[in-house]
């Protein structure tokens, strides 16, 4: 089956591109911030079932949170990597952080940021990250080169628990890739899809993480840097950047055993 676009709706607020996905339950997701191309889109975009909505407003977590990976382990939630000002990219970051949100009534929400264990390998942005059991996958992303002025595709892939507070190194990518976007498939695999090479692509592969390697697998509905989402037995590809300084507010579904 294909990539169908069939939910009736298109994101509300309008294009939305580099948010951080974060898979709530089986029923229920939220997407963190983000930017519509010109500005920040400082809310929680909540999706439940085959239903958008807006969610709560976010404040300042202090922290690096723009470009940024992440997502939540064991109901504890997870930010690594990224900047604070997307237009200064040797602002780039290695730390990573356990975001604590404390509700108190009639108050508004709280927070902490706990430091963690830094990333291992390069200050980095705009990752793919999935959850999966009790770690945290990271693959590819950005970096920067200071001499050249320039980013610069990567190849790095890294799990991390954040019960041990320990990175594990991945099999690299076999091509470098920055904004690409991964979700967990079932108990083993992940599929890693879209971002930029040369240019926007959809082409997609199949990490195992019982085998460390990567297969090829069903393309995007169309190239760019989305946000993949499960949501019971579908994946949803979201918006995105499809060209340079372009956002898109298509919204496809297909469902998880078609990408096996």
């Amino acid at each position: 089956m294909a990539w169908r676009s069939d939910l009736g709706t298109k994101l509300p607020g309008g294009p939305l591109a580099y948010g951080l996905a974060c898979q709530g339950s089986d029923v229920s997701l939220s997407v963190l911030g983000g930017s519509d191309g010109e500005k920040p889109r400082p809310e929680t975009l909540v999706i439940d079932s085959v239903k958008t909505s807006h969610g709560m407003g976010i404040r300042d977590l202090g922290v690096a949170v723009v470009l940024s990976a992440g997502g939540e382990v064991l109901n504890r939630r997870l930010i690594v990597g990224g900047t604070k000002d997307a237009a200064d990219l040797s602002g780039l970051v290695r730390s990573a952080h356990e975001i604590v949100f404390i509700d108190k009534p009639g108050q508004d929400r709280h927070y902490k940021a706990l430091p963690l264990a830094d990333y291992p390998g390069k200050p980095f942005a705009v990752a793919a990250s999935a959850v999966l059991g009790d770690e945290l996958f990271l693959f590819g992303g950005m970096n920067y080169d200071a001499a050249a002025k320039a980013p610069v595709n990567s190849t790095e892939a890294y799990a991390f628990s954040p019960a041990k507070n320990t990175w594990r190194k991945l099999r690299p990518l076999a091509v470098a890739a920055r904004g690409l976007c991964a979700v967990a498939l079932d108990d083993h695999r992940i599929y890693i899809a879209g971002g930029y090479t040369t240019d926007f692509t959809a082409d997609a592969v199949i990490y195992d993480t019982k085998t460390d390697t990567y297969t090829p697998a069903k393309p995007l509905p169309y190239a760019a840097m989305v946000s993949l989402v499960r949501l019971g037995d579908y994946i949803y590809c979201l918006g995105g950047e499809d060209k340079k300084q372009s956002r898109t507010d298509k919204c496809f579904r297909i469902p998880v055993a078609d990408l096996k």
